[in-house]
């Protein structure tokens, strides 16, 4: 660049570390190169944009010279007959013309085949409404996206395939259930009120399948014991009823009933006594269910007192006293005259 020419445009010189010879192409020395330019903006034929840095040097007659290496990057096709440009290299397509817009009198517009935007997310359709555009990095924008998204659709699809086949090692197929039939409902995430959540049963039930909702979601008829509980259920969460003629199935035992919100059931009689504390337990044998679940119950959580008095009159022995009271002591009793 001219030095006269950046001192009428305001542009400063800066001094380089050391001086940098100028020749021409057949290797004569021209002259020798001590200050540049900051970083400017170059524009080149109306639509070539870039910054570049210039060398200062005094030249009158050609006030701005762009020199072999810079030819040899950007590539223009000149036509000298016009003094215009009519092309620029593939790396000015994807750089320096990016913000630029070209003259339609200086460069024609590129004939390009409609892009596949079937790929394309819908965010980048409007990168490409005419394929006849006046700027061809947006159409290589478009492109660029497209491969991208197919190479990242491509390893999802692939992480996919590779989790499911991962976790189906330890998965077995959903029996098919059909309305009517019974299952047995798992108790893991159901409120039951039991003392120890450890020893509650795994399974109850089995209760009747009124709707199959889908492959994998059926809707149970459940008790009125159970409150809220929502009747749908995942199939993971419930197993067929299974029945062999060597394992007969046990009778299934009758559902609690609800008192004060509370659920409550029969007893068939009182087995035993012992006492506990200030008070007593009996062993309870309950109606529907088998010996092994016989279990000592504390005298207050016994509703029907009539119970306790068959029980004690079938062993001859009168009722015992209620727990508390006065406790009494030895002595005498005298009366004040």
């Amino acid at each position: 660049m001219d030095v006269s020419l950046a001192t009428r445009w305001g542009i400063p010189a800066i001094p380089l570390p050391e001086s940098i010879p100028a020749r021409s192409l057949n290797g004569t020395l021209i002259t020798t190169v001590s200050y540049a330019t900051p970083p400017v903006n170059l524009i080149v034929s109306g639509n070539h944009r870039e910054v570049t840095t210039l060398y200062l040097l005094e030249s009158p007659s050609a006030p701005i010279v762009l020199g072999h290496p810079w030819l040899v990057q950007h590539g223009p096709h000149v036509d000298w007959s016009s003094n215009s440009v009519l092309s620029w290299s593939k790396f000015c397509l994807a750089s320096c013309l990016g913000a630029a817009s070209f003259p339609v009198s200086v460069c024609p517009v590129l004939q390009v085949e409609a892009a596949d935007l079937n790929g394309v997310p819908v965010e980048y359709h409007d990168l490409c409404q005419e394929p006849e555009a006046a700027v061809p990095s947006a159409l290589a924008l478009v492109r660029r996206c497209r491969r991208t998204w197919k190479r990242a659709k491509a390893a999802l699809a692939q992480a996919n395939r590779r989790t499911k086949a991962a976790a189906d090692r330890h998965r077995t197929p959903a029996p098919r259930y059909v309305c009517g039939q019974r299952v047995w409902l798992s108790t893991k995430d159901l409120p039951l009120r039991v003392a120890s959540r450890k020893l509650a049963p795994r399974f109850i039930g089995p209760y009747r399948i009124t709707k199959v909702l889908s492959p994998a979601a059926v809707r149970l008829k459940l008790p009125t014991t159970l409150g809220r509980v929502h009747p749908v259920f995942h199939v993971s969460r419930v197993k067929p009823v299974l029945h062999s003629p060597l394992v007969p199935s046990a009778p299934t035992p009758p559902p609690p009933r609800l008192v004060d919100g509370s659920p409550v059931y029969t007893v068939r009689k009182l087995l035993d006594v012992r006492r506990r504390g200030r008070g007593f337990q009996y062993l309870v044998d309950w109606e529907g269910y088998g010996p092994e679940e016989r279990s000592w119950i504390p005298a207050r959580d016994i509703l029907d007192r009539t119970l306790v008095e068959d029980f004690y009159r079938r062993r001859g022995e009168p009722l015992p006293a209620a727990p508390g009271g006065v406790r009494r002591r030895g002595g005498t009793v005298m009366s004040s005259v």
